[in-house]
């Protein structure tokens, strides 16, 4: 029986990535919602998955996917291992996609591009990377009312020290993890209607928030694409209904801890503490990360 939230559809799956070798990391892909938003709902989930494996230098990467009780795949992933001009920085992201699959493809595909074009790589360079690539993706898919969620991270290693500096952007309800070696971690925060700072921006934008959703529909408040909710021609960017302004925040991490990205519909069955005791466990017995990966999917959506 597949663990959820009764009131909800049925969940699916899309990608877990994993990047070990100096830095230890895990990202997962999962999320839920409406059918009208999502599209249509298996009686049965697709269990089948798809596994990969890459490596560099710096980096070892495990990735599994699995479409669960969804008709068509709409996530999608990065693995950068070396950004073209930045050799010593990776860019690692989960795009979790709805009402199609152009915008998280989109970004997997172009999403890098917008950060390595700048000289530096800091927050403010992320964040303007992060708008224009909303915009960018507008403009080409003109018609398109696909959307997604974006968590990635740009990562920078030091070929002089163990130490790795770690910028993390989130747009919506996806999250990243770093997990550290000493047991604590650090997690991103959803970006949810509900939350006062963004239902004052929906409602000050002639939206409404009706059962935790914008105008009733959207799950999240923040998002690449969704351009329904993007119609006030008389606000800037970042202050429409739902915007693209990602969060950044700024890490710094040892070849000894994990990072983990996910979809939002995985902790309708698990909880933060719940994913990370899993990862721990199973990595400190030095299992395959795709392994540990491909086993998390199916618990999820099996259990």
């Amino acid at each position: 029986m597949c663990a959820r939230k009764q009131s909800n559809p049925q969940p699916k799956f899309n990608k877990a990535l994993l990047t070990l070798k100096n830095l230890e990391s895990i990202n997962i892909e999962y999320s839920s919602h409406l059918k009208d938003n999502m599209g249509g709902i298996l009686s049965k989930p697709i269990k089948n998955q798809l596994i990969q494996r890459r490596g560099s230098p710096r980096f070892k990467v495990a990735v599994a996917s699995m479409q669960g009780y969804r008709e068509s795949m709409e996530d999608a992933h990065s693995v950068i291992t070396t950004l073209p001009h930045h050799e010593n920085s990776a860019f690692f992201g989960v795009f979790d996609g709805h009402s199609g699959y152009k915008a998280s493809e989109y970004c997997a595909a172009h999403f890098h591009n917008f950060i390595d074009k700048y000289d530096t790589i800091d927050a403010k360079a992320i964040t303007e990377a992060t708008m224009a690539v909303d915009k960018s993706f507008m403009e080409e898919f003109a018609t398109a009312d696909d959307g997604c969620t974006a968590t990635y991270c740009v990562i920078h290693s030091n070929d002089n020290g163990p130490e790795f500096d770690i910028l993390v952007g989130n747009v919506g309800d996806s999250r990243t993890f770093l997990l550290r070696k000493d047991g604590t971690y650090n997690v991103t925060k959803d970006h949810k209607p509900n939350d006062d700072a963004e239902r004052e921006r929906i409602v000050k934008a002639k939206g409404s928030v009706l059962m935790n959703r914008v105008n009733g529909d959207l799950a999240l408040s923040r998002a690449i694409g969704d351009r329904k909710f993007k119609q006030g021609h008389d606000l800037p960017a970042h202050e429409q209904q739902v915007i693209a302004l990602p969060d950044i925040t700024e890490l710094k991490a040892t070849k000894d801890d994990v990072l983990f990205i996910c979809c939002d519909g995985i902790f309708e069955a698990m909880t933060n503490t719940d994913v990370v005791e899993f990862l721990r466990a199973r990595l400190q017995r030095n299992e395959d990360p795709a392994k540990i990966l491909s086993d998390l999917l199916h618990q999820v959506v099996c259990q």
